[in-house]
């Protein structure tokens, strides 16, 4: 088993490009110098934790490389989305998460970090990302 962290939305998401390179109709990688990836999730892992039908995949080796562009990147999705979840699991686990919510008016990187830059994992964990609607 091994970490998996992803984004859920209930219509699709942008590309997070910063540099990309197309490896396949489904997978992209950004920058060796990040070490990132990210796919397009066929939901056999993510469909335990959100029924959303969007689901992009996140793989990176350190947060800090990432979590500027990260935090760009959601804040422009939320300006046509009502919400985003993201989360972060071991593969095939069932544990029941701990959840947090924030709107995306004070999403920070220390928010981000939260989830995606934890250094020991313990339990699944989620991050809803909303914005108020009149």
């Amino acid at each position: 088993m091994s970490l998996y962290r992803f984004i859920a939305a209930d219509q699709p998401m942008d590309a997070f490009s910063v540099g990309i390179e197309v490896l396949s109709e489904n997978m992209i990688r950004v920058d060796e110098e990040r070490n990132l990836e990210i796919a397009v999730d066929d939901r056999s892992y993510s469909s335990v934790y959100t029924k959303k039908p969007y689901v992009m995949s996140i793989q990176f080796d350190q947060f800090s490389n990432i979590a500027e562009d990260l935090l760009a990147y959601i804040r422009r999705q939320m300006e046509r989305h009502k919400s985003l979840v993201l989360w972060s699991m071991w593969m095939d686990e069932r544990e029941q998460p701990e959840k947090r919510a924030v709107n995306v008016e004070d999403l920070t990187v220390e928010e981000l970090g939260w989830i995606y830059g934890i250094e020991i994992y313990e339990h699944p964990q989620c991050l809803k990302v909303y914005r108020w609607s009149r």
